[in-house]
């Protein structure tokens, strides 16, 4: 159980920093268009949000979770504002905003989806 944890922690603390480097580099990327650029940023932090939810589910809660997540999408915002070729934008943080609770969400179904098997599985 403990390497589990491990594991799934660095699930988490791996993609995190390289997102908070990517994030946080002052070097100017090449030009992503808008759509692209939001995707990125629904992909980054929706596989986050999971990975968070899924290696410390023993501690948080989804709305401690989200709340995390948004406070990390804020910070990485303001932080870019101040750094040289980067700028904060509010629609960046509003995607990450929509896929913390798209990914959110599908873990409470999944979580609903699997409590349900596993009543009829210790019912037969």
């Amino acid at each position: 159980m403990r390497w589990r944890r491990i594991v799934l922690a660095w699930g988490f603390w791996l993609p995190f920093g390289f997102t908070s480097y990517m994030a946080w580099t002052p070097v100017a990327h090449p030009e992503i268009s808008q759509a692209n650029d939001k995707f990125m940023h629904i992909l980054a932090f929706g596989y986050l949000t999971g990975a968070f939810s899924i290696a410390y589910a023993h501690w948080t809660t989804w709305p401690r979770t989200a709340a995390l997540m948004l406070a990390y999408a804020a910070l990485i915002e303001v932080v870019q504002g101040l750094i040289p070729n980067r700028e904060s934008s509010l629609l960046d943080f509003v995607a990450d905003g929509i896929a913390i609770g798209l990914a959110l969400s599908g873990l409470y179904v999944i979580h609903q989806v699997a409590g349900r098997l596993k009543q009829k599985t210790d019912v037969a």
